[in-house]
């Protein structure tokens, strides 16, 4: 069930969010940083836009990635946020079928950011990992 919770001064607050498509909420469009966009030019349903966004890594300078497009290859593909400790730098990585995780071998950050299904040559949406900005946590001083 799917009620709202009243707080202390009554006020009520959704219990979930839930995600466009599952009936209505949030769009993890362009107004989202890190959102996406499928086929973004028409021509290509294989191809995701994934919106710009920043890295926040404690008080050093703030990262930022721009849109970027990527083609997917295959279906269950990872599409990530990626960065080399101490570059300035991010990326947005992939796509790959391996779900990414940092390495302290290579001092690189990287977090999911969605996971697609790609069938019969059109992407779409499996799993969402995080949206937003990222933080990147202080273990990767």
């Amino acid at each position: 069930m799917d009620r709202a919770i009243r707080d202390a001064r009554g006020l009520e607050h959704p219990r979930r969010l839930s995600l466009a498509g599952a009936g209505g909420g949030l769009t993890l469009d362009s107004t989202v940083c890190f959102g996406y966009k499928l086929n973004p030019d028409g021509d290509d349903p294989a191809e995701v836009l994934i919106y710009s966004g920043e890295g926040h890594h404690g008080v050093r300078a703030i990262i930022d990635v721009s849109d970027t497009k990527k083609t997917l290859t295959a279906d269950h593909q990872y599409l990530w946020f990626e960065n080399v400790l101490g570059s300035g730098t991010a990326i947005i990585a992939g796509p790959s079928p391996s779900r990414p995780v940092s390495t302290a071998a290579d001092s690189t950050f990287r977090e999911w950011l969605y996971l697609f299904r790609l069938i019969s040559g059109v992407a779409s949406i499996e799993r969402v990992g995080h949206f937003g900005n990222i933080i990147i946590p202080g273990a990767f001083a």
